[in-house]
């Protein structure tokens, strides 16, 4: 097994240039403009808690995205340093087949967080809207047959489900510590019984990072921020509302369920810890 981290398309942190791909892209996409995201307005910004409109977030917001010009340029170095790893797999393929092992090497692809672009009036990670912690994972097994081929699941997957995943992938047993589900029933055009919900936490301590934690399902997301007393809770209707526009958390005939949600997720800490 070979495991391959990238720097990109990660920020360079501390250079007054965050995002530096190599230069022989530096023409790609150069006669383009490229669409702000949706939640990129300042109705946006004024629906986030206060602290939120002061955070980390925001700070590197107005380096990286604080008007038009300095959005496309950000954007558009972001793109090329993807265009770089795309680069890199292909040359990884390149070699799997050159060395006759392409037909017998699954290749997994992921990352392990996901990324403001300005959406919110932000920039960065750590919060629990949409954009921030999807991930990207796509699975690519040479040996499966067409039929099971260019197959999108709609499932809740984890990354905690990656190790589980190599160890069947690779007919071992997987050990009973390994947090996780293995992803080959859905590979395999599967219909199992599948979570309907996870846990999300931020809680490292840093100052300009408001800690929060929440619990997600498919209609819902309820997010807490902790540190304020008391925690400042949201609550979204992925349903109605899936760019999570509308706070439902201050709504009085919604409070019945926030209090599920508030003890659901207080249940969930209790047995992970």
């Amino acid at each position: 097994m070979l495991q391959l981290y990238s720097k990109a398309a990660h920020c360079q942190d501390g250079d007054p240039w965050p995002f530096q791909p190599d230069p022989k892209y530096n023409s790609m996409y150069s006669d383009l403009e490229i669409p702000a995201p949706p939640l990129a307005s300042e109705d946006q910004f004024n629906r986030l808690p206060e602290f939120l409109k002061t955070s980390e977030a925001r700070t590197r917001w107005h380096v990286r995205f604080e008007n038009p010009a300095l959005f496309q340029k950000s954007i558009k170095d972001y793109y090329r340093l993807i265009a770089g790893l795309d680069e890199t797999v292909a040359a990884i393929r390149k070699k799997l087949d050159d060395k006759g092992f392409a037909e017998n090497t699954v290749i997994i692809y992921t990352s392990d967080n996901g990324f403001y672009l300005g959406d919110r009036g932000l920039a960065g990670k750590w919060y629990m809207h949409e954009e921030s912690i999807r991930l990207p994972l796509i699975i690519f097994d040479p040996r499966l047959p067409e039929i099971e081929r260019n197959m999108r699941r709609s499932e809740m997957v984890l990354n905690i489900d990656i190790s589980p995943t190599i160890f069947d992938l690779a007919g071992l047993p997987i050990p009973a510590k390994v947090q996780g589900k293995s992803l080959l029933p859905l590979l395999k055009h599967g219909d199992p019984d599948w979570r309907n919900s996870f846990v999300y936490e931020h809680r490292v301590p840093i100052k300009t990072i408001p800690e929060s934690e929440g619990l997600r399902t498919k209609r819902w997301s309820y997010v807490r921020y902790v540190e304020t007393d008391p925690p400042t809770e949201q609550l979204f209707d992925l349903e109605a509302d899936p760019l999570e526009e509308n706070d439902l958390a201050v709504l009085p005939d919604m409070q019945p369920l926030l209090n599920r949600f508030r003890n659901a997720l207080d249940q969930e800490i209790s047995e992970i810890e």
